[in-house]
């Protein structure tokens, strides 16, 4: 489990493995909740030899904005780990400006690059 504080709350990246493949929460601020799910599945890029991309699914719901984060998580892990990745994302803080969204999107991604660090 990493966390990073926020705005005086935590945001958690957390995971469990199922088998081969990678069940991941992500989740934090005032009110954890489940906003987005995001199925991301590795695969070889076509013409690009050995290259893993990923072909992601999402479900939202109504109202929710997690998948713009939710869906960079998963598919970084995908990529980095050439996993199946089911990441449930919930992040909420109330009243947040776009400079704030913007420092969430950096702590998901430095939670991200430790989490691989730590795989890898």
């Amino acid at each position: 489990m990493l966390k990073e504080s926020f705005m005086d709350k935590e945001i958690v990246l957390e995971s469990i493995e199922l088998g081969d493949d990678l069940l991941v929460l992500l989740y934090g601020g005032n009110r954890s909740h489940i906003g987005s799910c995001i199925l991301s599945i590795p695969r070889k890029t076509p013409g690009k030899g050995n290259k893993i991309s990923c072909t992601s699914s999402v479900l939202n719901i109504v109202g929710h904005k997690d998948e713009e984060v939710g869906r960079e998580v998963a598919e970084a892990i995908t990529k980095g780990l050439s996993k199946k990745v089911m990441l449930v994302c919930g992040i909420h803080y109330d009243g947040l400006r776009e400079n704030d969204i913007k420092q969430i999107k950096k702590i998901c991604r430095r939670l991200v690059k430790r989490y691989l660090k730590d795989k890898k």
